[in-house]
């Protein structure tokens, strides 16, 4: 296809009034295929450093002229570059340069310098349209007021200012209202016809009207929320709408403004107005570009506050005034006892809407705690949720034993879902704003423990213990008795007097329980079926229990246990299921009994002389190579310690007869025996001391075998010495040479001295042949 082009020429355009050429008419001969499209500069060579304006010429024709009229004096040259057509639309080089010389027209148009140019009146309001001039002065304006297609022209003459108000109105109609700028001409009578040089004004009838649209019982909100109030605007938007707090005393106008209108005229998305707290609002006044109107009827709307939701304790069910140690003045719920069922809850009072989750912290400080109460020495702390419906309670904590406190910590209900944090307080500070810490004591349940102790006050069961919580196995107390101690060995009133020698039974209580105390005790005798005994009136935390002489009457072994405690408060504490009091008997075993005291009365062994043995004497002086004979009494098992000249010895006897030849002289003594199986359990003795004497001798002649011839007729002396305790008694006799014939036989008896003359005459053997001191013989009978 041929590539487009033009042929560029150029004619002034003249007028006289106006001082010579206005403009130039440019006129284009194309070739090539429409449409066309001319680009060319237009540049003001009166200001050569300026910029130049790249301007169009689009045409269907291949012959087009368009005028170059230019506002501002001044030598133009316009520059065309390139050219475009159908077959080219990306445009083809083109050169072509006219230059012209222009005098300046006079112009007018609107000024928009100073602002947005109003485009809206209300009626019988007036409008003021200002209008920039150009060129010598004075000026002439001639304009047109277009109205539902009737046009009023007007002139105004003699303006000798650049910068011109046209006054409108007052607008006597509601409508749009078209004012067209149509020539201007200056002082040289130089006149130009405006083209397109308007503006358009619409006139409204009236302004806005404006109405709350609250809720018939108000606006609510939560606390430190902002309220908005709804209203219904009707009328052209921006809307400044004028309000006040009803009784406020600043007098206060808050201004608000409505920009666009609401997409839906549904209530949640109506228009708002800001509320600075509660009260009652009044709508003032409301404005477009015009006045409005208020809605009288809808003219007010209220705002309230939602309370806060709140919870505190009702103290109706509960005290204050105590002696008790654990004290802190502050509102307490009934004490209860340890194990007991909770017969009571803290009531609770409630205010908002429901339903309430409430958080609360309960502190325990434990029994025995010195600190109780004080809230850095808590022995645990436990922070709780409690979702809550209508008017309810709390259940206290069990059954841990102490003090709990239970501080109400934060509510939130139904519309306030954050939580509201609650004044920690033990005193009502307003109506719905009360107590929200109470205390409740668990008093520990009375515990006891059965203890023994031996006459002088010495614990007889040593081992340590848990009071309340006994062992399966009774903690087992053997007690030795001495001998004829036990009423089995003698009447009742031997036993009685004995009575300071049995163990001393006690029960003992923890100082937490409150006296006087009740104790029921369950004993089970040596034999027969068991019994359980009341104790009342107990008045210390350390009492003996006296049990009935049946019951502890005799040797053997029985059993007691604690069933059930009781203090003044009326706390208890179960040892023992009470389907399980009298089932065990002591032929059961001890496995039958749970817990307590298992009491074996041990008669302590016994050591009497043997009736045949030498023993027996009375005197307690025996003879070298007697033997001593013992009969021992108890268990059949025994440890014997004797001392034979101060020789301590010890020996294990499995048989009732104990014997020791006594084979020196000297001293003997048995000392003690104990059972080897309790071997705590002795007897001593202090009757059981012998003397053992040395058997009494003869000396015939010095000791020597004498032969010695004697006439017939003489005499002869035979000394006899004898070694012993007098008063000695002994026989001798003569016997023949040979020995076979007792010839003569004498008794010496009560010889107070240690030796003996026999005179004889006739021959013989002369010997002795029985001796016998003070406590000895020989030989033996």
């Amino acid at each position: 296809a041929p590539k487009p082009a033009a042929n560029v020429s150029s004619t002034p355009i003249t007028a006289h009034e106006c001082g010579g050429e206005i403009g130039a008419l440019v006129e284009l001969e194309l070739t090539g295929r429409p449409p066309f499209a001319v680009h060319y500069r237009e540049r003001n060579l009166r200001f050569p450093n300026s910029r130049p304006i790249t301007r169009i010429v689009r045409t269907q024709q291949r012959r087009h002229s368009f005028k170059v009229m230019p506002d501002m004096a001044g030598t133009y040259e316009l520059e065309f570059f390139r050219l475009e057509d159908d077959n080219y639309p990306s445009g083809q080089p083109m050169s072509a340069t006219i230059e012209q010389a222009i005098h300046a027209q006079p112009s007018a148009k609107i000024d928009t310098l100073n602002g947005r140019i109003s485009s809206r009146a209300c009626m019988g309001e007036e409008l003021e349209l200002p209008v920039r001039l150009k060129g010598q002065g004075p000026w002439e304006l001639v304009y047109n007021i277009v109205y539902e297609n009737r046009r009023t022209s007007k002139t105004v003459s003699g303006i000798t200012d650049e910068s011109y108000t046209i006054a409108l109105g007052a607008f006597d109609n509601a409508g749009e209202y078209t004012i067209e700028l149509a020539q201007v001409k200056d002082g040289n009578q130089c006149a130009r016809d405006l083209i397109d040089v308007s503006t358009v004004v619409t006139v409204r009838e009236g302004g806005p009207r404006v109405g709350f649209q609250c809720p018939d019982n108000g606006i609510h909100v939560l606390d430190g929320e902002q309220a908005q109030m709804p209203i219904n605007v009707a009328g052209e938007f921006p809307v400044e709408v004028q309000y006040h707090k009803v009784g406020d005393t600043s007098d206060h106008v808050h201004t608000a403004t409505i920009r666009r209108k609401p997409q839906q005229q549904s209530s949640s998305q109506l228009a708002s107005v800001i509320a600075y707290g509660p009260g009652e609002y009044e709508l003032l006044a409301a404005s477009d570009i015009c006045a409005g109107t208020i809605d009288a009827q809808r003219a007010r709307c209220s705002v309230h506050v939602e309370a806060k939701p709140s919870a505190w304790f009702v103290t109706d069910s509960l005290r204050r005034d105590s002696n008790d140690a654990h004290d802190t003045g502050i509102w307490r719920l009934h004490e209860s006892c340890e194990g007991a069922a909770l017969q009571s809850a803290f009531e609770l009072g409630l205010s908002g809407s429901g339903p309430w989750k409430i958080d609360y912290r309960v502190d325990y400080w434990a029994t025995g705690n010195a600190r109780s109460g004080v809230p850095s020495f808590t022995d645990r702390t436990i922070t709780h949720s409690l979702v809550v419906l209508q008017t309810s309670t709390l259940k206290p904590e069990c059954c841990e034993p102490g003090l709990y406190r239970y501080t109400l910590l934060s509510v939130r209900d139904e519309r306030y879902q954050k939580p509201q944090m609650l004044l920690a307080a033990h005193e009502a500070v307003a109506a719905e704003a009360g107590v929200t810490v109470v205390e409740h004591l668990i008093t520990k349940s009375p515990l006891a423990e059965l203890r023994a102790y031996s006459p002088d006050g010495t614990p007889l069961d040593t081992s340590s213990s848990s009071r309340g919580s006994f062992r399966r196995q009774p903690r087992s107390i053997k007690h030795c008795l001495a001998p004829g101690q036990s009423k089995s060995d003698g009447d009742a009133q031997t036993w009685a007097k004995l009575h300071k020698y049995l163990p001393v039974f006690r029960i003992e209580f923890e100082p937490s329980g409150k006296a006087p105390f009740q104790a029921w005790v369950e004993v089970f005798p040596a034999s027969g079926p068991s019994e359980v005994v009341h104790l009342e009136d107990i008045a210390g935390y350390s009492q003996p229990i006296t049990l009935p002489d049946h019951v502890a009457s005799q040797i053997g072994r029985y059993h007691m246990r604690l069933v059930r405690t009781r203090d003044a408060r009326g706390c208890e504490h179960q040892f023992v299921d009470p389907s399980e009091v009298g089932l065990g008997r002591a032929d059961h075993g001890s496995a039958a009994i749970a817990g307590g005291i298992e009491i074996e009365y041990i008669e302590a062994p016994n050591a009497r002389p043997a009736s045949a043995s030498p023993a027996a004497n009375p005197s307690r002086n025996v003879c070298v190579g007697d033997v001593l004979a013992f009969e021992l009494r108890g268990l059949n098992s025994w440890n014997v310690d004797y001392s034979y000249n101060s020789a301590r010895r010890s020996t294990s006897v499995t048989k009732r007869l104990f014997r020791r030849i006594a084979d020196v002289p000297g001293n003997f003594t048995l000392e003690r025996v104990c059972h080897r199986a309790a071997n705590e359990c002795c007897s001593e003795f202090d009757d059981l001391s012998y003397a053992v004497h040395d058997i009494p001798r003869v000396l015939v002649s010095g000791g020597k075998d004498v032969y010695q011839d004697i006439l017939e007729g003489d005499m002869v002396d035979i000394r006899l010495d004898l070694v012993g305790a007098p008063p000695f008694t002994f026989t001798w006799q003569r016997r023949s040479i040979d020995g076979a014939k007792v010839l003569e036989s004498h008794t010496v008896k009560d010889l107070d001295v240690f030796s003996y003359t026999i005179s004889a005459a006739s021959e013989g053997t002369f010997e002795v042949t029985f001796v016998q001191d003070r406590y000895c013989q020989y030989p033996k009978a």
